[in-house]
């Protein structure tokens, strides 16, 4: 079934930060639009793609939304109704088309929708072995772009096994039921991933109940066999578990363990799995966690980066959190704070292709609305457009900041307490560690960078209006003339001037975490 483009709004939230919030250095929010349990992912080329939903029994929707950064503006479409269940899950293909899995209630089964570039979506019910099937998706490629899913059939349904497994050939679904895996119930989180030999793996919780005691269990398929075993046992384990393998093929694995006498303190945990065993280790304590249908079905989200290492995002009612593993340790950011119970919980966590910076959704209620939707995200220092990589747009952005009446301190980058031209001195040098007269950003002052600029033809030119890094203004002053020529001269070595472009990875809390 084929769903048209049906627009909800141009969605563009300000960034806003409410009464009794306290938000950490270097991150900001911006509320995406009206939702609940939201998931999301980004393209290869840092497209933002974002879904939520809302659970009437009646008129529910799925919407489908995305934008060039996290401030919009968003292109919003509602691409599925029915009473639907979440959170779901969202993978975007390496050809950008996202792929969406969340409970149809009233189909009683798992929910496909794939979203192409024109904004068309294409609905499939996923026809898994059970009636009442398809709660707690997780999607996952494998390492030829095949698509999976993991889920779950509820133990109120009076099966033996609650764990299923999914195969999409590009036209229909297959599914088979993981025989092992126990009757449970909903709203405890499954986890897929592959290996390098692309073998799936599943983490998930055989509990009836969210604060029964249970191990967390891992599902392996040898061959074609699946085979289960604990990763974590003894109290109440392995609550919203999140997994993932790096490029050397360890696994790695985050979740919530629950205090037995009192359900709103729990233990944020790390797992290693390495040559076939777990090791696992303590991350943080959370001390406002509320369970149940609307709060925790989501509050722990772990990706890796480039360099292997292990990111997570994890939420209680009063703050998000951000942590990423450094040698053997975590450094930790109380990322948003709320002074009273504000938050679900619900957490999920991506990093930008180009710049592995960390992004988070979440949503909370909303006075008038079933919710909002909100997304946090890292910024690197310099980046003051907030689309995760140092370009000629963000000097640009300087040059416009420091020459408006009333200049914002947050273009103070040389932290001297003044918003001037040291600021996009201190851009260009320290922070981008680039060359004057470098206007395409090559790592070189030369012949090039003039044909550009003298091709934009605003040489002497104030009429044409303000003049960009690339089209000639290397001091600030948004005009090209002489003295540009003549500071690039002075200080860059033309035709010699190659600079090996620093990388600006990420900042934790205002901390640099690193800085190759």
């Amino acid at each position: 079934m084929r769903i048209g483009l049906v627009l909800l709004v141009s969605w563009h939230f300000a960034c806003q930060i409410g009464a009794g919030e306290t938000l950490a250095p270097r991150w900001s929010v911006s509320d995406v639009g009206f939702g609940i349990k939201p998931s999301f992912d980004f393209s290869p080329d840092g497209r933002l793609h974002l879904t939520g939903m809302t659970e009437q029994f009646t008129g529910g929707t799925l919407w489908h939304a995305t934008a060039d950064s996290r401030v919009g503006d968003w292109e919003s479409n509602i691409v599925a109704r029915s009473f639907f269940y979440g959170p779901g899950d969202m993978v975007v293909s390496a050809d950008g088309i996202a792929q969406i899995a969340v409970h149809d209630h009233n189909a009683r089964d798992a929910m496909h929708v794939e979203v192409g570039a024109d904004g068309v979506a294409t609905v499939r019910h996923i026809a898994t072995p059970d009636e009442r099937d398809g709660w707690e998706n997780s999607l996952a490629f494998d390492s030829i772009g095949n698509l999976y899913q993991a889920t779950v059939n509820p133990s109120g349904n009076g099966v033996v096994d609650s764990l299923s497994f999914s195969s999409f050939n590009g036209v229909e679904w297959m599914s088979h039921v993981i025989v092992g895996s126990g009757a449970f119930t909903h709203s405890l989180g499954t986890s897929l991933a592959f290996d390098a030999d692309d073998a799936p793996h599943i983490l998930f919780t055989p509990a009836k109940s969210q604060t029964e005691p249970t191990d967390l269990k891992h599902a392996f398929r040898v061959g074609d066999t699946w085979k289960i075993s604990s990763v974590a046992e003894g109290g109440i384990r392995g609550r919203f578990s999140s997994f993932a393998f790096d490029a050397s093929n360890r696994g790695h694995a985050a979740w919530l363990d629950i205090d037995p006498s009192d359900s709103s303190n729990a233990t944020v945990m790390y797992g290693e799995f390495v040559d076939g065993a777990w090791s696992t280790s303590e991350v943080e304590r959370l001390s406002s966690v509320k369970l149940g249908p609307s709060g925790g079905l989501k509050m722990v989200s772990l990706v890796i980066d480039s360099n292997n290492t292990p990111h997570i995002a994890y939420g209680d009612s009063r703050s998000v959190n951000y942590a990423m593993r450094n040698d053997r340790d975590w450094n930790r950011s109380l990322v948003l704070h709320s002074a009273e119970d504000r938050y679900n919980g619900l957490t999920v966590l991506r990093l930008h292709p180009d710049s592995d910076l960390p992004y988070v959704a979440f949503w909370e209620p909303h006075e008038s609305e079933t919710g909002v939707v909100r997304l946090l995200s890292q910024s690197i220092l310099g980046d003051v457009d907030y689309d995760g990589v140092l370009s000629a747009l963000d000097i640009d952005l300087i040059a416009d900041e420091i020459n408006s009446e009333d200049p914002g301190n947050s273009f103070d980058l040389n932290a001297d307490g003044t918003v001037d031209k040291l600021d996009h001195q201190y851009w260009i040098a320290e922070i981008k560690n680039a060359s004057v007269g470098d206007a395409n950003f090559d790592g070189r002052f030369d012949s090039a960078d003039l044909v550009d600029v003298f091709k934009a033809a605003k040489y002497d030119r104030p009429a044409k209006g303000v003049a960009g890094w690339g089209e000639g203004d290397w001091n600030g002053d948004q005009r090209f003339n002489s003295s540009d020529l003549v500071r690039a001269f002075a200080e860059s070595e033309y035709e010699q001037s190659v600079v090996a472009p620093r990388q600006h990875r990420r900042q934790l809390g205002g901390i640099t975490s690193h800085f190759p």
